[in-house]
């Protein structure tokens, strides 16, 4: 996630807004940022209550990066059980991480409900014969790159028929060997039904802590992607959007446009079963008009339903 100093800077104002008898920590973990709230007074009941008004104004300025309230609960689980909300699939490809970022997920029991399987494509010729990806392709733009870890999560969520696929590939040192990026250098690639992007990340010179940071990453990537997805409305495929927030003194700020999403179940006569979808309040209008299996048909070959 954000570094201390990067998240002290967003929630700075509120900080500085604070009761004098409640008190702000930042814990730095590895992959992680803890804030600890903590406050004390004779009325215990009180003194939550005015710890708890105080989270609430902060989750919305840290909505992007806020993973629970429970420390003890890691990352892998608080995404498996997103994936079960949803009712979606993951499927992993990973090369420097040696199959860190699955075994993650699989310590922990029910991991068969989301987790479709995963490959260890450690070499070139692998990447070629498993995934299928062209050895012109990774001659030409590098192992450690964009294009091969965006077609790592293409090819391991077909392959695997997964709603997710997510791709590991860098250079995890401690020599450079024949690769063409440095030690540190990593990709993450995440692809769903409606495209496939990637980010690039460098972190230090460590094999032990760049395996380890380059997962955590995943992870955390994979969390924003399944969020992004809760909030669209499988119908239209509306969602979240950013603008500008003019006021009447004419200041542009910036601002969320949130799409009002329900989960609703729905009978489909010709499949005999129920399904439960996130719907907007004009999607309700259009299912209330067209019925139900037409919406479901158009939605799907839209892409917007698996």
């Amino acid at each position: 996630g954000l570094g201390e100093s990067i998240i002290s800077k967003r929630i700075e104002s509120w900080e500085n807004n604070l009761p004098e008898n409640i008190k702000l920590a930042y814990l730095p973990g590895l992959g992680r940022v803890r804030l600890r709230l903590s406050s004390k007074g004779v009325d215990k009941k009180k003194v939550v209550d005015n710890v708890d008004k105080q989270v609430k104004k902060l989750i919305p300025l840290i909505d992007d990066i806020y993973f629970g309230d429970d420390p003890s609960e890691p990352l892998e689980k608080i995404v498996a059980l997103n994936l079960n909300k949803l009712k979606k699939t993951l499927s992993i490809a990973e090369s420097c991480t040696g199959g860190k970022l699955s075994s993650r997920f699989v310590e922990h029991p029910g991991a068969s409900s989301f987790f479709m399987g995963g490959v260890v494509v450690y070499s070139n010729s692998s990447k070629q014969n498993i995934l299928g990806l062209s050895k012109k392709l990774i001659n030409k733009n590098g192992t450690v790159s964009s294009y091969v870890s965006e077609a790592m999560a293409l090819s391991v969520r077909k392959k695997f028929n997964s709603d997710f696929g997510i791709s590991i590939t860098g250079n995890a040192g401690p020599d450079k060997g024949d690769l063409s990026k440095e030690t540190g250098s990593v990709f993450i690639g995440i692809a769903i039904s409606s495209g496939v992007k990637s980010f690039s990340f460098h972190f230090g010179k460590n094999r032990e802590q760049i395996i380890e940071k380059s997962t955590n990453k995943a992870l955390e990537l994979l969390y924003k992607e399944i969020r992004k997805m809760s909030k669209i409305c499988q119908i239209t495929g509306k969602k979240v959007m950013f603008g500008n927030n003019v006021s009447k003194s004419l200041n542009r700020t910036k601002r969320r446009f949130d799409v009002n999403i329900i989960k609703k179940k729905f009978y489909i006569p010709e499949e005999n079963k129920w399904i439960t979808l996130n719907v907007s309040s004009s999607a309700l209008k259009t299912i209330n008009k067209k019925g139900i299996s037409a919406v479901l048909k158009e939605a799907r070959s839209k892409g917007f339903i698996k």
